[in-house]
């Protein structure tokens, strides 16, 4: 076959009889070398423009999933900031109580002329009020740890949600193109 084309090359573009004849085929080369020329072109410039457009459905896609995960993060944030100021309040009111029961029992002992370093009341409270502490301290390093754990499940999704489609659309074509023929 390569011997085949080196003599096509040599019989028809190569050799010539006059100097006529060498100006016509100079002639039909540089037209054959525009045709391919602007054939080249045309492919690569279709070329760029299918992958122009693949990247923006990949980009269009890829802000989606974004937005998607980032909308579930603000859920997530606020689901948390709304438990964590009701622990806050929770924990002010139980202050409040404190600071009225260390009143009272100052009250009590000013009246009683008794002289007690803490009083029974009050060492409840602040027995109360640290195992609260301690159960707010545990219930935020759990939601950093579902936070995270919901993040990495939701990346994992989002991947697995990407190969579906790329499986779904191969599927798609293989189809088409079998119901095509």
């Amino acid at each position: 076959m390569a011997s085949d084309v080196d003599s096509v090359i040599t019989n028809h573009l190569v050799a010539y009889k006059s100097i006529s004849h060498l100006q016509e085929q100079n002639q039909r080369l540089l037209k054959i070398t525009r045709e391919l020329s602007a054939k080249m072109e045309s492919e690569e410039r279709e070329y760029r423009e299918v992958m122009e457009r693949e990247q923006g459905e990949a980009v269009k896609e890829a802000h989606e999933a974004i937005q998607d995960l980032a909308a579930q993060l603000e859920r997530q944030k606020s689901t948390s900031e709304g438990i964590i100021q009701a622990y806050v309040k929770e924990r002010d009111t139980l202050k409040g109580m404190l600071a009225r029961q260390e009143k009272v029992n100052g009250f009590l002992s000013d009246n009683n002329n008794t002289t007690r370093s803490e009083s029974t009341p009050q060492t409840m409270v602040s027995r109360d009020m640290a195992e609260i502490q301690t159960h707010f301290d545990t219930y935020r390093l759990e939601m950093g740890v579902d936070a995270n754990r919901l993040r990495e499940e939701n990346i994992a999704a989002q991947r697995e949600v990407g190969q579906l489609n790329a499986t779904l659309a191969k599927a798609n074509a293989k189809i088409e193109y079998l119901t095509g023929k």
